[in-house]
């Protein structure tokens, strides 16, 4: 589980590291920091974070707008990892995570759940869901999002341990959850 945490660490680093980057008026910094957080994704998922690559700057009023902001600089929450052993991935790992930069009581919520695993030798996140919540039924589930596409919760294998991180305590839909051992 430590490879996992100190892998997670590096990506949420990346993923602040790019987001910084985008604010300011230099795409080709811009550029490289992306594809360094690309780099903890599958393929099908580049991209899939709210950013993409530019060829050219956003325009100034963007720049304007954003130079009065406070700087996206809080990394995501980690608040569960649950390690599995999948028929097709071996050892897979589901990452429970809350929005980026948190930093209100909606943050100690769950956000995403990434699923990794070892591709030729290295982590990588091939799958996330995303937590949702019904407008009208008020109901809460996980709903598939990008990333490989035979992977769901009623296949992921079995289950090995998991080793809990932080209470997302402002959600009792996230605490029942994270108490259970899946």
């Amino acid at each position: 589980m430590d490879k996992i945490n100190t892998f997670l660490k590096r990506f949420f680093k990346s993923e602040i590291d790019a987001k910084i980057s985008s604010w300011f008026n230099n795409i080709e910094n811009y550029n490289i920091k992306l594809k360094k957080m690309n780099s903890f994704l599958i393929e099908d998922l580049k991209e899939s974070f709210g950013m993409v690559y530019l060829s050219e700057p956003k325009d100034d009023e963007f720049y304007n707008d954003v130079k009065y902001s406070s700087l996206p600089t809080n990394p995501r929450h980690l608040f569960k990892i649950s390690h599995y052993k999948n028929k097709k991935y071996g050892d897979l790992y589901l990452t429970y995570v809350s929005i980026d930069n948190p930093n209100s009581s909606y943050s100690q919520n769950y956000f995403m759940c990434l699923c990794i695993t070892f591709i030729d030798d290295k982590l990588k996140i091939i799958k996330r869901f995303i937590f949702s919540e019904d407008e009208v039924t008020e109901e809460k589930y996980w709903r598939e999002s990008e990333g490989v596409n035979d992977l769901f919760f009623g296949n992921l294998g079995t289950f090995i341990s998991c080793e809990r991180c932080l209470e997302p305590k402002h959600c009792e839909f996230s605490m029942k959850d994270y108490l259970t051992d899946k």
